[in-house]
């Protein structure tokens, strides 16, 4: 039985890359949990955003291996405590935090669609800017070419 994500889809939106990421996170998934609720957006704390990706990711974790790798990206020495996605510093002092912020968007990014009710949906440009590699509603060929290139 499939559960209800619907109220989750602009996070799993924003995983999968069709939002642009700001350079702080926890802003950016604040706006998107504050879309959903009617509240503002700096009415919610970094605990919110976290419990709520953390009960999103959960879901998704299939076995003991996937497992691991969430705890080994978010251990002292995994990947997201060292540096951020892309190369970029994380922030000393949320650097447990973010990292566990990261490590549940690497999961919701390569969730399939047929596990959250089969469509997302469009995104909802209001609640965040469009990323460039959004053209016309469409990903870039070029940009769906580097994300073919990921391991």
């Amino acid at each position: 039985m499939k559960e209800n994500y619907v109220d989750y889809r602009h996070i799993y939106l924003y995983a999968k890359g069709w939002y642009q990421r700001s350079s702080n996170i926890f802003t950016d998934i604040k706006k998107i949990l504050a879309n959903r609720s009617g509240v503002n957006y700096q009415h919610i704390g970094n605990d919110i955003v976290l419990d709520a990706l953390l009960r999103l990711a959960y879901k998704h974790i299939k076995n003991e291996r996937n497992f691991l790798d969430f705890w080994e990206k978010i251990s002292p020495d995994g990947i997201y405590r060292k540096n951020a996605l892309l190369g970029q510093p994380t922030q000393e002092d949320n650097g447990f935090y973010e990292a566990t912020l990261r490590a549940c968007l690497s999961i919701l990014r390569y969730v399939d669609v047929k596990e959250i009710d089969g469509s997302l949906g469009k995104a909802n440009y209001s609640i965040l800017p469009k990323p460039k590699h959004i053209v016309a509603n469409k990903i870039s060929d070029e940009y769906a070419f580097w994300c073919n290139q990921l391991p």
